[in-house]
């Protein structure tokens, strides 16, 4: 088993049966990376910051793991549980995670985490 710690910024799964009768199970994390920049002979292309990878280049995980991490909010940093995939060894499968950290992405969240002031609360709220 390897661990690998990401940022997940979202998960999806699927699971059925194909229109031409055939089974399919998977999950797939995704994760930042960045926009490539190209230069050849005929031109180039600049890029700055991050996309989330095509399907086919996302991280793998069982669809099994993909219920637990439904009950974390994404974006979060996770340490990933990988093992290699059952029919090939150099694809590496998510089988299971530890948060590391969640990631805010509502105004509040990032006011309360940069000025240490407790998000407010409705009125009828307990604490």
């Amino acid at each position: 088993m390897f661990k690998l710690k990401a940022l997940i910024f979202g998960a999806a799964a699927a699971k059925g049966i194909s229109k031409v009768n055939k089974p399919y199970d998977y999950g797939i994390l995704l994760q930042p990376v960045p926009i490539m920049t190209w230069k050849n002979e005929n031109g180039e292309g600049k890029a700055s910051g991050f996309k989330t990878p095509d399907n086919q280049d996302a991280l793998q995980c069982t669809s099994d793991m993909l219920h637990s991490i439904n009950q974390i909010e994404l974006p979060a940093y996770l340490e990933l549980e990988m093992v290699p995939h059952e029919y090939d060894i150099k694809t590496l499968v998510c089988v299971g995670f530890k948060m590391i950290a969640h990631v805010p992405t509502k105004y509040e969240q990032f006011e309360s985490l940069y000025t240490h002031k407790p998000i407010n609360k409705p009125l009828n709220s307990t604490l």
